[in-house]
């Protein structure tokens, strides 16, 4: 009877108890789950930011290193072609030497013929007599 009853209202009373306590539980748990998410979000996106900020520096570095090899091949083009033009201007002065050079020993010999005449016999061999 009457205390079955009691007993039975008793054992609903825990039971509704312990879902109640459960549902929290569970809810109290799916909260910290979303927390947990939405933290790992915020987080995610900031190692996500950090990771572009990096690759952007990391391009910068390339277009810097870039810019300097650039501008290291154009001065190296530039004392090249600086050093063949003295290169060339040497060059054309030596030519002129030489021929400045010959032109005087030809107006030599022709303002002296005779000595220049005398050099030539010695400076040709001499042909052996046969007998």
């Amino acid at each position: 009877g009457e205390e079955e009853e009691k007993l039975k209202e008793e054992e609903e009373r825990r039971l509704e108890q312990v879902k109640l306590e459960r549902e929290k539980r569970e809810k109290h748990t799916k909260e910290q789950e979303q927390e947990k998410e939405k933290i790992d979000q915020i987080y995610n996106e900031k190692m996500e930011k950090a990771e572009q900020e990096k690759l952007v520096q990391l391009q910068k570095m390339d277009l810097v290193r870039e810019k300097r090899i650039k501008e290291e091949e154009e001065e190296r083009e530039k004392l090249n072609r600086i050093y063949k033009e003295k290169i060339v201007k040497i060059e054309q002065e030596k030519l002129v030497q030489i021929e400045t050079g010959i032109k005087l020993e030809e107006e030599e010999r022709e303002i002296r013929p005779e000595e220049s005449q005398e050099e030539e016999k010695i400076i040709q061999p001499v042909e052996e007599k046969k007998d």
